[in-house]
C-alpha cells in the first residue's frame, strides 16, 4: 500500500503539487494544494480499492481532517474524488453530524468546488459538459453518472478504446465478463440490465457500463 502525506508542516506548497502530479494534472495539483494547507488536510494515498476511490474522516482524537484517494485512478477520476471529499469535509466544518452525507449542503458545496476547477479550465473540452451536467444533482458516486463515467474511462491508461460496454449491445445478445461467465442480455432497468447467465438459467441486475465482449457465434446460434 502506498501513502503520502503531503500535507506536513515541512511541506511547501510547491512540494506538494509536485507529489500530487503523480496522481493528477499539475493545474488540478496546484488547487488541490491550496485546498490542503487552507484546511490542513491529511492526505492518503492508498492501493486500488474495489468498493471505493476515496473517503474522507472528520477530525478525531487531536488529529486533523483526513482523506485518502485511491493511487489507481486515471487524472481526471482522481479529480473529480478528491473535490467530492474535499465537499464532505466543507460539510461537516459548517454541520458536523447534523446533515445527510451527500445532502443538499454537500451537493451545493461540491458544485461550488467544481466550478472552480471548470473557472481554472481543468477539465478537458470532451469532459467539461459532463462535469457541469453531473454538478446539476451529484450523486454518492460519480459511478452512478453513466455519461461522466464512460466519458471518464476513456482515459484510463489501460482503456481499450474499442472496449463495449453492455449499454452498447442489443437486447438478447449473447456477451461474456470479464470473469468468463456468459449471459444473454433481457431488458433495461434505469442503470442495469436484466440478464440471464447462460450455464444456470439465474437472472442477474448487471451495470450498463459493465465491460463485456460480444459472443458472435453464440448469438448466430440463437438466431439460427
Amino acid at each position: 500500500m502506498k501513502s503520502a502525506h503531503p500535507q506536513k508542516q515541512s511541506m511547501t506548497h510547491t512540494e506538494i503539487t509536485e507529489r500530487l502530479s503523480k496522481y493528477t494534472t499539475p493545474e488540478a495539483a496546484t488547487i488541490f494544494a491550496h485546498w490542503i494547507l487552507k484546511y490542513q488536510i491529511y492526505v492518503t494515498i492508498k492501493g486500488g480499492r474495489k468498493t471505493i476511490n476515496g473517503d474522507y474522516r472528520p477530525p478525531q482524537r487531536g488529529h486533523g481532517h483526513k482523506i485518502s484517494i485511491n493511487s489507481t485512478l486515471n487524472p481526471y477520476q482522481f479529480i473529480i474524488t478528491f473535490t467530492h471529499e474535499v465537499a464532505h469535509l466543507l460539510t461537516w466544518d459548517k454541520y458536523q453530524n447534523h446533515v445527510a452525507p451527500h445532502g443538499k449542503e454537500w451537493k451545493s458545496n461540491f458544485g461550488k468546488l467544481l466550478d472552480v476547477l471548470l473557472n481554472n479550465k481543468i477539465f478537458p473540452s470532451n469532459l467539461i459538459e459532463e462535469v457541469k451536467e453531473h454538478k446539476k444533482n451529484p450523486s454518492a458516486s460519480s459511478g452512478n453518472d453513466i455519461s461522466l463515467k464512460k466519458a471518464l474511462a476513456f482515459y484510463d491508461q489501460e482503456q481499450d478504446h474499442s472496449t463495449l460496454y453492455l449499454e452498447d449491445i442489443h437486447d438478447n445478445d449473447a456477451f461474456s465478463m470479464e470473469d468468463g461467465r456468459i449471459f444473454i442480455r433481457n431488458k433495461k432497468l434505469r442503470k442495469y440490465y436484466l440478464c440471464t447467465e447462460k450455464s444456470t438459467g439465474k437472472q442477474f441486475r448487471i451495470n450498463s457500463l459493465a465491460k463485456v465482449k460480444l459472443l458472435n457465434n453464440l448469438n448466430h446460434e440463437k438466431a439460427c
